[in-house]
């Protein structure tokens, strides 16, 4: 009997030890996170990601991005968290204030705790506003800060006044004009889509320009510019599409124009295809006058450059409601279409 207990007590002492062994060796650390740059800001949200590198001694159990004025963020601040369930992630924040610093970290929690990355700052856009009094929205889209409204403007900055083209009837050729029309002479399209330019109206009846930037404040207001076609092109290739396919014409670049197309308003016709406006551009279907007549409102967005193709047409982008890709081409100048300025 006493080398039952003996044993029975060994075995005891064995098992204590076991467990005691077993719990030192587990691992308890926290997950690994990076957080990325943000590159897409507007007045009032930014978009913000990050990638988990490793989910530590027990599965990740909640992911996201904090933020708030301060530096060193933590989830007792404001957070959002991700649902995708990739490694790598991205989420919108929103109810920031324009004009102001942000910094952000992005974090992971499992059993062990929660892990930050490593700290990004940014700033949220200030809206504008040109001589008439309108204002508009800003996003910043990799180094570039665009308007993300059509512009409204019937005057320069200067205080110069535009021709109304209302009751203008044919103007093919008439290229000295500082037209600009509302679509179907219709004051309530103004608001939601913004006027329609003639290409010498919106370059300030200057020669256009080819650089990046392209120099050109043409009808824009103080402190912004018509952008040229190689702006345009740096914008589509932040966005995705390769630098050949950016050079080509005709719409190019699978998801380009879908990443630019404003939701969930019904302004753009169904199906509106691909549109997600991640970029937060807010692309408008304004369509545009030709010589003598309106067309493809809610269908057909059309912007112009600032750069000339030849001496009576010039470069011009435009998206539809049907597909997903950002179209690039020229036409006469003396059509009129929409117009998107970006920051000097």
């Amino acid at each position: 009997m006493k080398l039952i207990l003996s044993f029975l007590k060994k075995l005891q002492e064995f098992i204590i030890l076991c467990l005691i062994l077993s719990g030192c060796s587990k691992d308890r650390s926290q997950p690994s996170i990076t957080t990325d740059a943000v590159s897409i800001t507007t007045e009032y949200s930014a978009v913000c990601g990050g990638s988990l590198t490793s989910q530590g001694g027990s599965p990740v159990i909640s992911r996201g991005i904090c933020w708030n004025t301060s530096e060193n963020p933590t989830i007792t601040d404001s957070y959002k968290a991700d649902s995708s369930g990739t490694e790598s992630f991205s989420v919108e924040i929103t109810g920031l204030l324009p004009g102001s610093r942000y910094y952000i970290r992005a974090y992971a929690t499992n059993n062990n705790g929660t892990a930050y990355g490593n700290e990004q700052s940014f700033m949220t856009t200030n809206g504008i506003t040109d001589f008439d009094g309108n204002q508009y929205g800003t996003a910043q889209i990799g180094e570039q800060t665009w308007m993300t409204e059509n512009l409204k403007t019937t005057h320069y900055s200067d205080g110069k006044a535009l021709v109304n083209g209302t009751g203008a009837g044919v103007i093919s050729y008439q290229d000295t004009a500082r037209y600009w029309f509302v679509y179907n002479d219709d004051p309530a399209n103004k608001n939601i889509y913004g006027l329609l330019y003639t290409w010498r109206t919106a370059t300030n009846a200057t020669a256009g320009s080819s650089h990046n930037p392209s120099g050109i404040p043409g009808v824009c207001p103080s402190g912004w510019h018509l952008p040229s076609d190689d702006e345009w092109m740096q914008l589509e290739i932040f966005l995705g599409m390769n630098s050949s396919d950016a050079a080509g014409f005709g719409y190019r670049g699978l998801q380009t124009g879908g990443k630019m197309k404003e939701t969930g308003t019904g302004h753009w016709n169904s199906p509106n295809t691909g549109a997600n406006n991640s970029s937060e551009f807010s692309a408008l279907p304004g369509g545009q006058r030709t010589d003598n007549a309106f067309s493809n409102l809610n269908s057909f967005g059309y912007w112009w450059t600032a750069t000339p193709y030849d001496t009576i047409t010039s470069y011009y982008r435009a998206l539809r409601f049907d597909g997903a890709q950002s179209g690039r081409n020229y036409y006469y100048s003396y059509y009129a279409k929409s117009v998107r300025c970006v920051m000097n």
